[in-house]
Formats: C-alpha cells, structure tokens, sequence
C-alpha cells in the first residue's frame, strides 16, 4: 500500500505503516480508525491472513427505494390497464375509442392508448 492512496473517510494520506482496509468492491482504501467497524483484534487476525470481506459506507447502502407515492402510482396505472373490460372504452372526452393495451412478456409493465 502506497502513500498515493486517500482514505474515503478522513480525506488523509494512507501511508504503508498505517493500519488501513480496503473495500472489497471499490477497492478504496479507508485508515481503520475512521469508522470502519473493525476492531484491532479482528484487524490482526487479517493480516495474520483470516480473511474478512469489509465494504465501505458507500458500497454497504442499500439500493434505492422507489418512494411510495410512485409504487402507488404504478400500482394505479397498472390496475386500470389489466382490468378494463374487453370492447370500446370512453375517455375523458365523450368520443368512443377502443382501447389497446400490451403487455411484455415477463413483465409487469404494461401500456395503453386509445
């Protein structure tokens, strides 16, 4: 480990005689004293050759949700297009139109026009 390296969480040179991890998805390295949740006894285990795999903050979030209110939304639109009932539909506007709806095969997202 070269001093080229930042730590991800203090922003510091990581030198070779400092006790440091890296993430093992990014790969950036972070100094062991900087929040990284691992103890020194489990540290020298390491690098006495235990292996433990450690992801930094950033790699350790959970994917984003999708906010509710479009989860619903979704849920609406997908409703509305499943369970219309086969033949002509109105719209908004007082002209009778057909709908046509299709659906991708394996999923759940449908579309529709009139």
């Amino acid at each position: 480990m070269a001093s080229e390296y930042t730590c991800i969480h203090c922003e510091r040179n990581v030198n070779d005689d400092d006790r440091a991890i890296s993430c093992d998805q990014c790969e950036k390295w972070q100094h062991l004293s900087c929040d990284t949740g691992i103890s020194l006894r489990k540290y020298r285990k390491m690098m006495k050759g235990a292996v433990v795999e450690w992801k930094c903050r950033e790699c350790s979030r959970p994917a984003e949700v999708v906010p509710e209110v479009q989860m619903e939304t979704a849920d609406m639109a997908e409703e509305f297009f499943l369970f219309q009932p086969r033949g002509r539909r109105y719209s908004n506007c007082t002209q009778e139109r057909p709908l046509r709806a299709s659906c991708s095969t394996g999923t759940n997202v449908c579309t529709g026009r009139w």
